[in-house]
């Protein structure tokens, strides 16, 4: 009995587990089972349930009997089962001699066929112009279909953008105002052809925009045109100022009209003062008939003044003959100098030794230090001021003109500007060099600086003008 008890305990223990392990394999093997089934559903199946699916409907059914063309519509419903099939037809014969096509005609009371039929001659027919075609020149006459007109149609619009776009760029990289605009002229209206060529709708705001910017571009060369070559009848005396100051600078007759109408015309007598050292300069002015002399505390200064023959004798020719144009370009900010650079050309010691006819003064002494002041005096708030003073020798014409009118002048075109800029230059280049030859020329002895110095104190110099008198006072 206890062997037997103990026998049915052991049992009983081991099947335990067994009998949990077949529970729960009876509750998930359903489970599982079921998720299989609904794993082997299809998508679409699903997708279906819950949406319709959308049967495509048939409109009508062509087809060919006899050689003629026949067309009838299909009926269709909104449902899936009401779709109507369509009706029968007889079938055409499997074997016998095949029917050519007829020409197309169409049936009684049924609509216009809007597709056309490419019966057997035709397809012959193409099929013999592609095999002609494609042999090219290897045949015995075949012939290429390409050709430069049908290019042209297609490629057109293509070719005119490209033409404009490079025209376009091109008038970026000029640098003369006539041929940008030119350039530019021709980029917009390639633009508005392209724009029209183009298949419909026409893009008319791009357009509209392109032919504004062609038309102010033509309005502006028509101007510089006639500013460049206008015909401007000249007096001989206004004629021969235009040769000598502005011809060779790039001055157009045009401009030279505009110019001289701008400046005011004066007569300075013999002895005047045209220009006082230390005052404030507050015009242009031109020498344009008669001998000026210049001079700063007291010494001649021959590249600041004007002589007829200068001109031709003279590397930097008449410099002397603008005065105030270095305070014109800097007031303006045409040329750009260093704030700590003096108004004058050279130092005290260049202006002492620009002069042939009086000695230089001593190296170092009290009137350098008081000329290096005088020169450089260029203050913004009094304005810039002359370094010399211009007196007539004998009776001067010179036209004046205002830094305002000066500068109303040249901000009317961008050409005037740059033809009045380079005369100024021109002029304060040809004081330098001028200057820099004197300098190189003028080395006078020291027993030539101490004789006229004596002389100078013992006799007195009648060759002076009373006027020059009354102005050294």
């Amino acid at each position: 009995l206890k062997l037997d008890r103990k026998k049915n305990r052991i049992r009983e223990q081991t099947a335990a587990p067994t009998h949990q392990t077949t529970l729960a394999t009876m509750v998930l093997r359903p489970v599982a089972k079921m998720l299989r089934e609904i794993a082997r559903i299809p998508p679409p199946l699903l997708r279906g349930m819950h949406k319709p699916r959308r049967r495509r409907s048939i409109g009508d059914v062509r087809f060919v009997y006899k050689g003629r063309y026949y067309r009838r519509s299909v009926a269709h419903g909104g449902g899936g089962g009401n779709v109507r099939n369509p009706p029968e037809l007889p079938r055409l014969p499997l074997s016998g001699p095949l029917l050519a096509p007829r020409p197309f005609r169409t049936p009684p009371n049924v609509e216009p066929v809007a597709h056309a039929i490419v019966t057997s001659d035709a397809l012959s027919s193409s099929a013999s112009s592609c095999h002609s075609s494609s042999s090219g020149g290897g045949g015995g006459g075949g012939r290429s279909s390409w050709s430069w007109p049908d290019w042209w149609k297609l490629n057109a619009p293509l070719v005119v953008m490209n033409f404009g776009s490079l025209c376009t760029l091109l008038a970026f990289t000029r640098s003369d105002v006539l041929e940008l605009r030119c350039c530019s002229v021709m980029g917009s209206s390639s633009f508005v052809v392209y724009t029209i060529l183009q298949p419909p709708p026409i893009r008319w705001g791009p357009a509209s925009w392109s032919v504004l910017f062609a038309s102010v571009n033509l309005y502006k060369i028509v101007q510089i045109l006639d500013e460049r070559r206008g015909n401007v009848d000249l007096s001989p005396r206004e004629r021969t100022i235009y040769h000598e100051h502005f011809k060779p600078h790039g001055v157009t007759p045009k401009q030279f009209e505009k110019v001289y109408d701008a400046g005011t015309t004066r007569i300075v007598r013999k002895g005047g003062v045209i220009t006082r050292e230390g005052e404030i300069i507050r015009s242009v002015k031109l020498i344009v008939r008669g001998n000026t002399r210049a001079s700063t505390l007291g010494r001649h200064l021959t590249a600041m003044g004007s002589r007829e023959g200068n001109r031709d004798a003279k590397r930097g020719g008449d410099s002397g003959a603008w005065i105030g144009e270095i305070a014109f370009l800097r007031s303006v900010d045409v040329v750009s100098f260093p704030r700590d650079m003096p108004v004058s050309i050279g130092d005290g010691r260049g202006v002492s030794q620009s002069t042939q006819s009086e000695p230089p003064p001593a190296r170092g002494g009290v009137e350098r230090s008081i000329v290096k002041p005088a020169i450089s005096n260029g203050d913004e708030k009094l304005g810039h001021r002359a370094v010399s003073t211009v007196v007539a020798v004998e009776d001067v014409e010179l036209i004046e003109w205002s830094f305002k009118d000066m500068e109303t002048v040249m901000k009317s075109s961008r050409d005037i500007q740059d033809s009045l800029t380079r005369a100024m230059t021109a002029a304060i280049v040809g004081k330098v060099v001028n200057l820099m030859t004197s300098r190189q020329s003028a080395m006078p002895k020291l027993s030539t600086w101490l004789d006229h110095w004596k002389h100078s104190r013992i006799v007195p110099n009648d060759d002076v003008d009373e006027s020059e008198d009354d102005y050294e006072e």
